[in-house]
């Protein structure tokens, strides 16, 4: 029996590049969940885990002052490289 997947590439995708502006940022897990989410549920989201609320996103993206336009702008830019990339393979 094939499994089936929890949440699309496209979700899970967020929680990638939220890392990766936490990251560059300098803020721990800590500091970005804030009072917002566990450090556990955030770090379920980095990695692929789980998804969260659009409210729960939005406040821990200004927890790591990141605005919604630069956030989407580097989600447009990791879809098109991963098309690029399958058009590739």
């Amino acid at each position: 029996m094939k499994k089936t997947k929890k949440y699309s590439e496209e979700e899970l995708a967020i929680g990638i590049i939220f890392k990766e502006f936490r990251i560059s940022k300098g803020f721990s897990q800590l500091e970005a969940a804030g009072n917002e989410i566990s450090v556990t549920h955030l770090s379920n989201f980095e990695n692929g885990k789980t998804v969260i609320s659009t409210n729960h996103f939005l406040n821990i993206l200004q927890n790591i002052n990141v605005n919604m336009f630069e956030f989407q702008n580097s989600l447009n830019q990791y879809f098109q490289k991963k098309k690029i990339y399958y058009f590739l393979t």
